[in-house]
């Protein structure tokens, strides 16, 4: 009898065992980051044209995309649209750049500052005199604190001497400042951005494109990993038309 106890015990605790098993396996498949949910077209989940996402049409000529120097041959572009004074656009960034870390070597990641004003336009051209820095990535997170903090000037001068202090403290020469902001190079890029924020029909910020061809909506998704799993999903889908 007593051994008959002892295999019913066993038993039973095997049986426990397996059931905490497959209770843990199932809330592991419900717990998987939505950041990477939705990277395939065929999967169950399903993103909408005209709710998730719409298509650029007409397609961003390529002398545009041309322009700029991320371009490499089959890559497929992740374009982020920003602005310095955009607050959304601060918190979205350093789940941009962890989102980044995830990328295959078929992708391209680039910023592009929108062009929607004087001010913007300002602020764009200081983006890419940042570019030149010492530590881009640095400058880049503390021009949009400094950015943000003077939203309420409007007197563009202010805000250059004060971005103009920040570019000095991190490796940007005084005297090359407003000679290289207006630079045939610096111009060319604003342009570009210009140009590419209009083909895309950017109206806010922060917002991504996918190959050129697709715009995320991002008042539709409004979580980060909303934003993500669509884009990987187009990611996806242009790879499968290369």
């Amino acid at each position: 009898m007593q051994k008959l106890l002892s295999v019913k015990s066993v038993w039973l605790v095997v049986t426990a065992v397996v059931f905490v098993a497959a209770v843990f396996f199932l809330q592991l498949q419900g717990d998987r980051s939505p950041a990477i949910a939705g990277t395939n077209p065929e999967s169950d989940v399903s993103f909408t044209e005209g709710v998730h996402f719409l298509t650029i049409d007409p397609p961003i000529d390529a002398a545009i995309i041309g322009g700029g120097d991320t371009a490499k041959p089959n890559s497929i572009t992740v374009t982020e649209f920003f602005w310095y004074g955009c607050p959304h656009c601060q918190y979205f960034e350093p789940l941009v750049e962890e989102w980044q870390k995830t990328f295959s070597d078929d992708l391209v990641f680039e910023q592009v500052p929108v062009v929607w004003n004087d001010l913007t336009q300002m602020h764009a051209s200081i983006y890419y005199l940042g570019l030149e820095s010492n530590d881009p990535v640095s400058l880049h997170h503390k021009l949009f604190e400094e950015v943000i903090a003077l939203r309420k000037e409007r007197n563009p001068n202010v805000q250059l001497e004060r971005l103009g202090e920040v570019l000095i403290a991190n490796g940007v020469e005084p005297d090359a400042i407003k000679q290289k902001l207006n630079s045939p190079t610096i111009r060319e890029d604003v342009e570009r951005a210009n140009k590419l924020m209009r083909a895309a029909q950017v109206s806010s910020t922060p917002t991504l494109i996918v190959d050129y061809q697709w715009v995320i909506l991002n008042d539709k998704e409004t979580s980060e990993a909303g934003i993500f799993n669509v884009a990987n999903y187009l990611i996806e889908r242009a790879r499968q038309s290369r």
